[in-house]
């Protein structure tokens, strides 16, 4: 059976474009395998070795101070939201957020739930309060 010309340069581009593939692939595999044995960060140094604690853990570490809500608002029932996505809604946690020397909270007051399908509860008016990282009092 005699390929005309058309077929034959389609046999053609279809082993290049094969050839191309593999070249890839291997290229690929062996740029990651060096990549495995000498680690670089982005910006080109070594990276350092993670993981290290050299703090002695045969003690627990003491809190140093405990966020009351109670103490940043004058609204008694007031919750403190997880910031900055959670402003709409209460889920049964909040955290702060450090902004210069100053840690930035959200208070709210929950409202009644109306959607049972929903995870979070609504809340009211929400303010933010900065919070003193000394002693957690209320700037």
């Amino acid at each position: 059976m005699q390929l005309r010309l058309k077929e034959h340069w389609k046999l053609v581009a279809l082993g290049l474009a094969l050839i191309v593939a593999i070249a890839f692939i291997v290229v690929s595999a062996l740029s990651d395998s060096s990549e495995a044995a000498s680690p670089k960060q982005k910006s080109g140094g070594p990276i350092v070795e993670q993981g290290v604690v050299d703090v002695d853990l045969s003690v627990p570490p003491q809190q140093a101070w405990e966020l009351d809500v109670r103490t940043l608002t004058d609204n008694s029932g007031d919750v403190l939201l997880s910031m900055p996505s959670g402003l709409d809604r209460y889920y049964g946690y909040g955290n702060t957020y450090q902004v210069g020397d100053v840690l930035v909270a959200a208070t709210a007051y929950p409202l009644p739930k109306t959607d049972e399908s929903s995870s979070g509860q609504g809340v009211g008016d929400v303010s933010l309060v900065g919070v003193n990282p000394d002693d957690g009092s209320p700037l």
